[in-house]
C-alpha cells in the first residue's frame, strides 16, 4: 500500500495543531510588509498580521511560492518514504503557486519516481484547507489514492461560501474593486457579500447598513439551503465577536449547532482586511 502525503499551502489557513496533528506539509506564501518579509505560518500568523496591517498604511503584498520550495518538499516526502504525494493548491486564477508546482514536478520526475497530485482547489482560505486536512485524515486512516481522491473531488465540487468584508478599502487598493464602485459604497455603509465562483472571488449581492448584514446574511444562507449542508464553518479576520453575532444568528434561525470557526490568515486577509467574516456550507 502507498505510503502518502499531504501538502497545502499557506493560503488554505489550516490551524497549526490540525496539521501538525494529520502531518499535513504547509509552505508558506511570503508576506512583504514594505522591507519587512514574513513566512506566513511560520512568521506570521492572523493576529499579528492583522495587527501590522492595521498600523501601517502601506499595502502589504504575498508573493507565490517557488518551484524550489516545491522541489525541497517533494524531495523531503521522498526522503521519508512517502511515494504519493497530493499538494492542494490556493486557486491557479489567483496565484502562479499552482504552476509552480508543476513545474517543479516536472524537473522532480527526471530524477525521482513518485506519484505526484497538484489539485487545483478553485478555492480561497480554509474552504479549500480543511478539505487538504481531510485528505491527510484518511490518508493516516489507510484511504487509498484513489478513495481519498474520489472524495476530494466531491468535497471540492459540493460547498457554498458567503463572505462579508467590513470595509471596501482593502478591495481597492488590491484592484479587486473598481475605485468609484469602493468610494460610492463607503460613503453609502454598502457591505458587499462575497462569493467564490470559477477559481475568483465574486460578488453576490451588496447590503446597505452594517446593522442590516446579519438578517440580510441569513436570508442569502437560506437560499443557499443550509439547514442541508452537512457541515457549517465559519472563518473571521480578527473579529471573533462579528462571527460569535453570526453564529447565534444562525443558531436561532436553523436550529445550526455551534459550528468550527477559523481564523483567516494573511494571503486572503490582504484583500479582505480585518473584519471579514464568511461562512462556508458543505453538502
Amino acid at each position: 500500500m502507498s505510503k502518502i502525503k499531504v501538502i497545502c499551502d499557506s493560503g488554505g489557513d489550516i490551524p497549526k495543531e490540525l496539521a501538525e496533528k494529520y502531518q499535513v506539509t504547509i509552505l508558506p506564501f511570503l508576506v512583504e510588509f514594505g522591507t519587512e518579509s514574513y513566512r506566513d505560518y511560520y512568521d506570521i500568523d492572523s493576529n499579528s498580521f492583522f495587527q501590522k496591517l492595521a498600523a501601517t498604511k502601506e499595502m502589504p503584498t504575498t508573493s507565490q511560492i517557488t518551484a524550489e520550495q516545491f522541489l525541497q518538499a517533494y524531495e523531503q516526502a521522498v526522503k521519508e518514504g512517502y511515494d504519493t504525494i497530493l499538494y492542494f493548491a490556493l486557486s491557479s486564477k489567483a496565484s502562479g503557486t499552482y504552476q509552480n508546482a508543476h513545474l517543479a514536478k516536472n524537473m522532480f520526475l527526471e530524477e525521482h519516481q513518485a506519484d505526484i497530485e497538484i489539485i487545483d482547489s478553485q478555492a480561497f482560505a480554509y474552504v479549500y484547507g480543511r478539505i487538504a486536512q481531510e485528505a491527510a485524515e484518511w490518508a493516516l486512516n489507510g484511504k487509498t489514492k484513489e478513495e481519498i481522491m474520489t472524495q476530494v473531488q466531491y468535497r471540492l465540487t459540493h460547498y457554498d461560501i458567503a463572505f462579508v468584508v467590513d470595509t471596501l478599502q482593502y478591495l481597492k487598493k488590491g484592484g479587486r474593486i473598481n475605485p468609484g464602485v469602493a468610494a460610492i459604497g463607503e460613503i453609502l455603509d454598502i457591505k458587499p457579500v462575497l462569493t467564490i465562483r470559477d477559481g475568483l472571488i465574486s460578488m453576490e449581492e451588496k447590503i446597505r447598513g452594517k446593522k442590516r448584514v446579519p438578517a440580510k446574511l441569513m436570508k442569502l444562507l437560506e437560499k443557499k439551503n443550509i439547514t442541508q449542508a452537512k457541515e457549517v464553518v465559519v472563518l473571521h479576520g480578527s473579529c471573533p465577536d462579528t462571527a460569535a453575532e453570526y453564529i447565534d444568528a444562525m443558531k436561532e434561525t436553523f436550529g445550526i449547532a455551534r459550528p468550527q470557526l477559523v481564523e483567516v490568515g494573511p494571503v486572503i486577509g490582504v484583500h479582505t482586511g480585518p473584519g471579514v467574516v464568511a461562512v462556508v456550507l458543505y453538502y
